[in-house]
């Protein structure tokens, strides 16, 4: 009875991750899905004990992070990225590769435009 619950458990999480991670692909379902709080729900699945669930709520998240730089932003302001990070040490390196690095890398190239868009507003704005 008690595994039985918790085969449940784990089931539901994984397919919850899987429907969201497919809604996140379809550009009219990104807003919905922000509005519903989503991020802060995926979030604590990068360190899912489940392997396949972290590589989903991290596919997930880079493909809503890729959307638009608000959502990129709410990506970087919600500390996902130190939990992507240490997900990552919890997998081997061939998970890492193949599922995860490309998600990690879209996440750096994000925070790397949000930076140099708050560096280049800032600049006009002493310029003016």
């Amino acid at each position: 009875m008690v595994t039985v619950v918790f085969e449940q458990y784990q089931k539901a999480r994984s397919q919850f991750v899987q429907t969201v991670a497919e809604l996140a692909s379809r550009p009219q379902n990104i807003e919905i899905l922000q509005n519903a709080g989503v991020m802060s729900l995926l979030r604590p699945l990068l360190l899912d004990t489940v392997p396949t669930i972290q590589q989903t709520a991290a596919l997930a998240l880079g493909r809503l992070a890729n959307y638009n730089d608000n959502l990129a932003e709410a990506v970087v302001k919600g500390d996902i990225l130190p939990q992507l990070v240490y997900s990552l040490s919890e997998q081997n390196v061939r998970t890492f590769i193949l599922v995860v690095s490309p998600v990690f890398i879209l996440m750096c190239y994000l925070l790397f435009v949000i930076i140099c868009c708050t560096w280049t507003i800032s600049n006009c704005k002493d310029e003016v």
